[in-house]
């Protein structure tokens, strides 16, 4: 045999035993094809599920972002209440039954009143004089970086879980009697506020028989209601019988659960006391 051929099956005898000495034999094109898709897979697989942990870390990070600014925002604005007597939209506030910096007679609340996802500010401020008691619920706007009043109101206020609100009216000056006049107010997503929805007082006849509407009262009830709605028409409100208020209260939050408000007194170690909610 010459050198060539020699040199040759040489070659061939060493590749044989390194092959068998890996525990295996050469593959072939095929396989290997298959072999590298199948890594290939396996890192699209944790990539993706990389992917997704990391856009489920962003979304927590950004709502528990908003809400870090929303709940700063709310302190930020009644540590200037209690400093400057100002509510954050910038009207004043009435310190007539104030000493120094004793706030401690109103109270707040931070929480989704009207439960359109976003944290509200609540400040109910009764220790003042009877014309500067007041409720507010306000929502921070980062666009602006302003505050938006979303309802301000007598501080005698009931929230309910469709999203209607009775508002009781600071003096009962009229014939209602026993019946106290109040407004209702709905929540509307579109303009962020509370919109009023009706206006409601009464006559109650065992107070005032005289010049009692008993043509109205059809149900024999000894009341007779006043429903002033936003129509715009301008028209004298009619007396209605207690039918119709009743039917009034059954199609707004008559249905509903009121909402029980957890307020805090506004004192400094309250507002700070303001923390982030946790996100799941």
């Amino acid at each position: 045999m010459s050198k060539k051929y020699l040199t040759g099956a040489i070659c061939f005898a060493l590749t044989g035993s390194l092959l068998a000495a890996c525990g295996g034999e050469a593959s072939s094109p095929a396989s290997g094809t298959a072999m590298e898709a199948g890594i290939a897979a396996e890192r699209a697989d944790t990539s993706t599920e990389k992917a997704g942990t990391a856009s489920d870390e962003a979304e927590t990070a950004a709502k528990t972002g908003d809400a870090a600014l929303l709940r700063q925002k709310y302190a930020e604005s009644l540590r200037d209440l209690i400093r400057l007597h100002e509510f954050p939209n910038g009207v004043p506030a009435d310190t007539s039954f104030v000493e120094g910096d004793d706030f401690s007679g109103n109270q707040f609340a931070v929480c989704d009143i009207d439960q359109d996802g976003t944290e509200e500010l609540l400040i109910s401020y009764q220790d003042a004089s009877m014309a500067g008691m007041v409720l507010y619920v306000f929502q921070y706007d980062a666009g602006t970086d302003a505050f938006t009043t979303e309802l301000a109101e007598f501080p005698s206020v009931r929230f309910y879980s469709n999203g209607y609100v009775a508002a009781d009216s600071s003096h009962n000056q009229g014939k209602g009697g026993k019946f106290w006049p109040y407004t209702i107010y709905r929540y509307d997503q579109d303009t962020d506020v509370y919109e009023r929805v009706a206006y409601i007082d009464a006559w109650e006849k065992e107070m005032l028989p005289d010049g009692f509407p008993e043509e109205a009262d059809v149900s024999g009830s000894g009341y007779v209601y006043y429903i002033s709605t936003e129509d715009g028409s301008g028209q004298a409100v009619e007396p209605q019988d207690v039918s119709v208020y009743e039917a009034l209260v059954a199609n707004t939050y008559g249905g509903a659960e009121e909402i029980n408000v957890e307020y805090d007194a506004i004192t400094w170690e309250n507002i700070e006391g303001i923390s982030v909610p946790e996100y799941d």
